[in-house]
């Protein structure tokens, strides 16, 4: 009896979902919807029936345990010339960013956990910028879109299932576009 659903995350349509089992018995405590990645901090979620069909909520479950480390932090360290430090105002995580648009600049984020991801605004002038994990070049990522309104604190790169322990996420720009940071979070 369970009917379309429209969900939002942040105001941002994330599209349709229809919570429904064929027969019974029907189980309880199932996961109708689920959403990964999003940057630390305070989140809205919201369901909008799409028909007069029955919609049933029984709980939330939130994840927690991401540590969050800004492009400020003592475990970030940057090398190379031409890096900034602004802030933009955009919605960047503290409010600032660490830029350079210097071929070869680069910036090395220690961390202990199992999980990293780089942050940064996107833009439509990002160059490609190289990943290494512990050493091991994990290719390269370009994180520009094609048009504004450009995003701020979205995930350029992140990698899963690494050993738990200390690792180091370094990220090398790859051209004379824009290499951005604004932070990196980490888990166990």
């Amino acid at each position: 009896q369970t009917g379309p659903v429209e969900v939002y995350v942040d105001g941002v349509d994330e599209g349709t979902v229809t919570p429904k089992t064929v027969s019974a018995p029907y189980p309880t405590q199932q996961v109708d919807y689920a959403i990964t990645g999003l940057v630390p901090g305070a989140h809205t979620l919201k369901i909008v029936n799409n028909s007069n069909a029955l919609v049933t909520v029984d709980a939330f479950s939130v994840e927690a345990g991401r540590q969050v480390t800004n492009d400020t932090g003592a475990t970030v360290i940057y090398s190379g010339s031409g890096w900034t430090h602004t802030s933009p105002g955009g919605g960047d995580y503290d409010g600032d960013v660490h830029t350079s648009s210097s071929s070869g600049a680069t910036v090395t984020y220690a961390f202990n956990g199992t999980s990293v991801s780089w942050l940064a605004p996107r833009n439509a002038t990002s160059g490609p910028v190289e990943v290494y994990v512990d050493g091991i070049d994990e290719g390269s990522v370009t994180s520009a879109t094609s048009g504004s309104p450009y995003p701020a604190q979205q995930v350029d790169y992140s990698i899963t299932g690494l050993a738990g322990g200390y690792h180091a996420l370094r990220l090398v720009n790859g051209s004379t576009a824009p290499l951005t940071v604004d932070a990196f979070t980490s888990r166990w």
